[in-house]
């Protein structure tokens, strides 16, 4: 024998790290990276779903309340001046707010929100045939009465209807956002 040769050991049996352990961790870790990919997705997907519903609600009551304004303006004017322009500028601002207001009671989803939107339609319902009566009696002559019919109690009492009802639905919605 060569004394010069190095020396050949056989290596000491030691455990070695189990390939399957970490297959395991790494396919879990995987897994868990994908559900939190989709959850992400999910929850992106449905908050802007909500916000686009949000700023369609908000615009649609933008508009109900300047419609709103306009007809009681337009008869407003019509029962001081007598002026039948006042009327025809009134019944296409009648059924744009109509329209308005049906396209907003299928747009709201929760049961508050849709008492709050019958409370609106309702108070309007009542608030336009008022109106509606007061033209006829400003084409009667009637002007006093049509007068006292568009100041009275019953009609500021419906206006406070429709405004509560506008004033809900703009709360509900800004403490979707506060919270």
């Amino acid at each position: 024998m060569n004394s010069l040769a190095p020396l050949q050991q056989t290596p000491v049996s030691r455990p070695g790290f189990p390939l399957w352990l970490f297959s395991l961790a790494f396919v879990i870790s995987l897994l868990a990276t994908l559900f939190s990919g989709w959850q992400s997705w999910q929850l992106h997907k449905h908050a802007e779903t909500m916000s686009s519903k949000h700023i369609d609600l908000t615009y649609q009551i933008g508009r109900i309340m300047l419609f709103d304004e306009a007809l009681t303006m337009s008869a407003m004017m019509n029962v001081w001046s007598g002026e039948k322009k006042w009327e025809d500028r009134y019944q296409g601002f009648n059924s744009l707010l109509d329209n308005l207001l049906k396209r907003m009671a299928a747009s709201v989803s929760n049961g508050s929100d849709r008492a709050l939107v019958k409370q609106i339609d309702n108070a309007n319902n009542k608030l336009v045939a008022m109106e509606l009566e007061s033209f006829q009696l400003v084409r009667a002559g009637q002007m006093r009465e049509a007068q006292a019919l568009i100041e009275s109690g019953s009609f500021q009492k419906q206006k406070e209807e429709y405004h509560q009802g506008v004033v809900g639905i703009l709360g509900g919605l800004m403490n979707y956002y506060e919270n």
